[in-house]
C-alpha cells in the first residue's frame, strides 16, 4: 500500500481504514457527499477520518463499546489540551508502557482522560 495516507492516530490491529476507498465510492454513487456517517465501533476510526479530512462527510459520529477507546476519543474531543500535555510530557520507557498497560488493565474508577491516555500511549 505504497503511499497510503493514515488518518488515525490509533494503531489498531483489524482496522477498517482499508475499507476507506470503498466507502469513498458508496459515497458518490449515493451522492452522500458532505453528509454524516455514523461509527459505532470506531476503533481507530480510519474511515471516518478519511471521509472527513478528505471532505467526503461534513461530520462524523464516533462511539464504542471498549471504554478504553471510548475514552481515546472523548480526551480527543473534549480535553484535548490536558492529553497533548501528557503526550507531550511523558516519557517513552519500557516503565512507562508498563505502568500504561496497569491502567488497561485495572480500568475501576480511571478517570477518562487517563484512561484516554493509556489507549494511546
Amino acid at each position: 500500500m505504497a503511499g497510503r495516507t493514515f488518518y488515525t492516530p490509533l494503531r489498531y490491529p483489524g482496522g477498517k481504514g482499508k475499507f476507506a476507498g470503498f466507502i469513498k465510492d458508496l459515497f458518490l454513487e449515493n451522492s452522500l457527499c458532505d453528509g454524516h456517517y455514523m461509527e459505532p465501533f470506531a476503533g481507530g476510526a480510519g474511515i471516518a477520518l478519511e471521509l472527513l479530512f478528505e471532505e467526503y462527510a461534513s461530520h462524523i459520529h464516533l462511539n464504542d463499546l471498549d471504554p478504553a477507546v471510548y475514552s481515546f476519543w472523548d480526551s480527543v474531543l473534549n480535553d484535548t489540551e490536558a492529553l497533548v500535555k501528557l503526550i507531550h510530557d511523558t516519557p517513552v520507557t519500557i516503565e512507562q508502557w508498563y505502568k500504561q498497560r496497569e491502567v488497561l488493565t485495572n480500568l475501576g474508577d480511571v478517570p477518562s482522560l487517563e484512561l484516554g491516555f493509556a489507549t494511546f500511549f
